[in-house]
């Protein structure tokens, strides 16, 4: 259920012009810019855990109070609460018509807007305690949905391909072309 959240915070953090996109595909990565790629794709492998652990987090108030502070557990609930207005304005702009329709779209971008600065809140305290969280994570290990393990699987498999993608050279990627097509024609 968070991971609209994280989705959306990703759209927004990974946002660029076309324009932009086309120049920047035409030209290799620097060593700088391919270890930002990594270390954007680690973050997102983290805070991916982070925010599909609210619902434990929020289940255990009381130990997560004690674990951390007050002001995590306000942050969760206040996200926890822009997740649902979010949902509610998303399901009523479905079903409107109209003026009404154009309204509930506004509405919805503003409430996407604080949903998505409310998850970097959430993503940075979560973060800044993240030693004491560990404690409740084995609980979460037991209530992850198969749809969650999915995604971070594929997660995982994209930090892997990028990693191996930075890491070969273009002759290494030629040499591995040819002899792929050389054992093809065989």
């Amino acid at each position: 259920e968070y991971m609209g959240t994280l989705l959306l915070l990703c759209r927004a953090s990974m946002a660029a012009s076309p324009g932009q996109q086309a120049s920047e595909q035409q030209r290799k990565l620097t060593n700088v810019e391919g270890q930002r790629v990594m270390a954007v794709i680690e973050e997102m492998i983290v805070n991916a855990h982070f925010l599909a652990m609210i619902g434990t987090y929020l289940e255990r108030k009381e130990e997560l109070r004690r674990l951390t502070n007050d002001d995590v557990v306000d942050a969760l609930e206040r996200h926890a609460h822009l997740e649902e207005m979010y949902s509610d304005l998303f399901e009523r702009k479905e079903a409107a018509r109209g003026a009404l329709l154009a309204e509930l779209t506004e509405q919805l971008q503003g409430a996407a807007n604080e949903l998505v600065g409310s998850t970097r809140r959430v993503c940075r305290l979560l973060r800044a305690h993240s030693r004491p969280l560990t404690q409740l994570k084995s609980h979460f290990a037991s209530n992850r949905t198969p749809a969650f393990v999915t995604y971070m699987r594929t997660l995982n498999e994209l930090r892997d391909v990028t990693l191996v993608r930075l890491e070969t050279t273009v002759e290494e990627a030629k040499t591995r072309q040819e002899r792929l097509a050389s054992i093809e024609s065989r």
